[in-house]
């Protein structure tokens, strides 16, 4: 009497396809992480140039009234981000104005001094990963188990214009 083969066509094709549904999820797994990071560090640019923004149209700005806006403003990243503001030393320089004269029609141009300072801002976004397979992977690679995102946000004070003096 002939004996049935341990495995046949039907449990050979499950086996295959269990297979490959884990390659698959182990190879979206971090995808998804990889996602994460992108849309975190788009975000936290977006925080940032906002951020320099609000700080330049008023350099009295205090850190707690930036991170109030951070929260309101972007709150999928409030809760892991961090905020940085940098005020650069006032500069001077010249500037070329061109101003029209009626009298005699014609374009005349004037030199200026003028006084600008450079605001620079980082939001900083530190995330734990979600998935075993991503904390595995940093685990290997010597990481901690998270992820760090950072983007920077440059806006100008002109001093010229908001002290009156144009």
């Amino acid at each position: 009497m002939k004996q049935k083969p341990i495995c046949e066509r039907g449990d050979a094709a499950l086996l295959a396809a269990a297979f490959a549904i884990i390659v698959l999820v182990a190879l979206a797994l971090p995808a998804y992480e990889c996602g994460r990071m992108l849309s975190d560090k788009i975000i936290a640019a977006a925080a940032a140039t906002d951020t320099a923004g609000l700080v330049s149209a008023d350099p009295d700005t205090s850190t707690f009234e930036l991170e109030r806006y951070l929260k309101e403003a972007y709150p999928m990243i409030s809760d892991a981000a961090t905020l940085e503001v940098m005020v650069g030393d006032s500069e001077l320089g010249e500037y070329d104005d061109k101003v029209f004269d009626n009298e005699s029609g014609e374009y005349r141009t004037v030199s200026r001094t003028v006084s600008s300072q450079q605001i620079t801002t980082q939001v900083h976004v530190t995330r734990p990963f979600v998935t075993n397979a991503a904390v595995f992977l940093s685990g290997i690679g010597g990481g901690s188990g998270s992820y760090t995102v950072s983007a920077s946000g440059i806006a100008t004070i002109d001093a010229t214009v908001t002290s009156g003096g144009w």
